[in-house]
């Protein structure tokens, strides 16, 4: 069976808990209180300039470097190679569809196009130049044809006529 504990005993006890929470109590200040020393601002006060205002819009001016980068930004291709001679928009400015943003150089496509015209066309000539002698042989030898056919007309009428008793 149990035995209730002596009110001596439960006074150590109890001391020795209050002791601990003390000192843990008291570590603890005094960690925050080395830690908060350890920390410093980057900036000085003297360096901090602070003023009242009665009434009106604040304005505030940031000295600082660096890339600005656009919320939004989007990749434009070009069906062809075009150097850009002129920028017509800066970014962030109000377009609307249809109006130009660029100014290309063009001449090199121009140029290249003009060349496959003039390719087509005389990739076209060619081909009418063939169609031409291809025609032209074609007549030939219809005509060649045309001739062998009166050939074997004449030479059968010859052979009708010699093997004709007379």
């Amino acid at each position: 069976m149990d035995r209730p504990i002596e009110p001596g005993i439960r006074r150590k006890r109890a001391t020795k808990q209050a002791g601990i929470g003390v000192l843990v109590a008291a570590g603890g200040t005094v960690l925050l209180l080395g830690a908060s020393s350890l920390m410093r601002p980057a900036v000085r006060r003297d360096r901090i300039v602070t003023a009242r205002v009665d009434s009106g819009p604040i304005e505030a001016t940031i000295s600082a470097s660096g890339t600005v980068v656009p919320e939004i930004e989007e990749v434009l291709s070009s069906p062809f190679d075009a150097r850009v001679i002129r920028i017509l928009k800066r970014p962030g400015a109000p377009i609307a569809k249809g109006e130009p943003i660029l100014e290309l150089d063009l001449s090199e496509s121009r140029l290249a196009l003009e060349r496959l015209k003039q390719d087509r066309a005389l990739k076209e000539n060619q081909q009418a130049q063939r169609r031409l002698e291809l025609e032209s042989t074609l007549s030939d030898l219809e005509g060649r044809l045309e001739i062998k056919r009166l050939e074997l007309e004449n030479a059968g009428a010859v052979l009708v006529q010699v093997a004709a008793p007379s």
